[in-house]
């Protein structure tokens, strides 16, 4: 009675039944289930059972399936296991051959491909989605870190947030390999090229020039700290070249001034040095000064009237070595106060306090000694003069250009 009913309703809403075969909307159906013009629905309430029972079939074989339990849907062609109820994710798809996806709301199509990861995506050939919202598209690609993206053959992003294009692998975390078979080990880096070098610690940017796997090398590195190497892996300059430059412009900026020449020290350093003819000092003692008997005392040369490196200062008689170098020293001393015959004069060229030059001589009267030394110095260097007299009585000295002074230049 029941099976007449149903074989009535099925009349009278337009089914036709032809060898087994069902129409709805089409009375020569081609399939065992033939809708036409019509909209088909499966539908289930949007609670998922807390414990879904198995799907309609498990194992291999060709199948279209809505696993309603699981809010699962599978199309095409299983060889094992990939579409049993353990392999199959909450709300999840599979397409093609032997795909898995197993995440949950997983997608996994192609050949091969497992996307377990949740919310993953595997695409292609036998590549695989297994950190959770990873994407891995292409032949072999392996996405393990969470939030990772490997696309290309062989391509692996083992690093969180990793993104790995070719045939690259992506360690670090926050990474980006791309090129041909290249590696970003350093957490936060992007490298590109071909077979970069992976023994550098902290890079930030990558660019490999390498052979094989054997021959890995760096045509340009720049580490965290923003140094950049150019043919250099570990970099401890902002920039440091391996080899010959060439550049139509060039600016150092630090200590530099009109005048300046650009200098080089032992190791190569280069610095802003004042040039060889603005170097040169004169001086003179334009307020008399007096000199104890048998105390060192340095002479005051209080008048400046060559300077233009801006080296010397008339307040302390100190003359600044405004740059390294051979330089060509001159000074004399006359005596105001008439010494008694044969009384012991020395005078000292001194740089930072330590005597360069000495010359000791006896003198009477209103005498004048003088000095010269050719001494080599550094930047910054102190140069004064000191005088010392045994007469047995203060004296003064003569002032002016002529009589008491202080000169020098530097030479080369």
């Amino acid at each position: 009675m029941k099976n007449l009913f149903l074989g009535c309703i099925l009349l009278l809403s337009g089914y036709k039944l032809t060898a087994q075969n069902v129409g709805i909307g089409t009375t020569t159906p081609v399939a065992k289930l033939h809708v036409a013009d019509e909209s088909v629905l499966f539908s289930a309430s949007a609670s998922l059972p807390a414990s879904p029972v198995n799907p309609p079939i498990e194992g291999g074989g060709r199948r279209l399936m809505w696993y309603v339990d699981k809010a699962a849907f599978r199309a095409g062609i299983a060889f094992g296991n990939q579409w049993d109820k353990d392999s199959i994710g909450f709300m999840s798809i599979g397409l093609g051959n032997s795909t898995k996806a197993k995440g949950e709301s997983s997608f996994a199509s192609g050949s091969g491909t497992n996307a377990t990861g949740n919310f993953s995506t595997a695409m292609g050939a036998v590549s695989t989605a297994s950190g959770n919202y990873t994407t891995a598209i292409g032949f072999t690609a392996n996405a393990s870190g969470d939030f990772s993206v490997a696309l290309g053959s062989n391509a692996k992003s083992k690093g969180i947030g990793s993104v790995a294009l070719g045939g690259n692998t992506a360690f670090g975390n926050y990474t980006t390999s791309t090129g041909y078979l290249t590696k970003a080990t350093s957490d936060y880096s992007f490298v590109t090229g071909l077979f970069n070098d992976t023994t550098v610690a902290n890079s930030l940017f990558e660019i490999g020039n390498g052979v094989t796997h054997n021959i890995r090398s760096n045509a340009v590195t720049v580490l965290l700290n923003g140094n950049t190497g150019i043919g250099v892996l570990n970099p401890t300059e902002k920039l440091e070249v391996a080899g010959k430059t060439k550049t139509t412009s060039l600016q150092v900026t630090t200590g530099a001034a009109p005048g300046k020449i650009l200098t080089s020290d032992a190791v190569g350093n280069a610095s802003w040095q004042t040039s060889n003819v603005n170097t040169g000092v004169e001086a003179s003692a334009s307020s008399t000064q007096t000199i104890l008997s048998g105390s060192l005392t340095t002479v005051a040369f209080d008048t400046e009237h060559t300077d233009p490196a801006g080296a010397y200062n008339p307040v302390s008689s100190n003359w600044v070595i405004p740059s390294a170098g051979f330089y060509h020293i001159n000074s004399a001393v006359r005596f105001f106060t008439p010494l008694p015959s044969n009384t012991d004069v020395s005078i000292t060229i001194n740089v930072n306090g330590l005597i360069t030059k000495r010359k000791v001589t006896k003198v009477t009267g209103q005498s004048t000694i003088d000095i010269s030394a050719d001494v080599f110095v550094s930047a910054n260097d102190i140069i004064d003069v000191y005088i010392l007299q045994n007469s047995g009585s203060a004296v003064t000295l003569f002032t002016g250009r002529d009589h008491t002074y202080l000169s020098g230049f530097k030479v080369y």
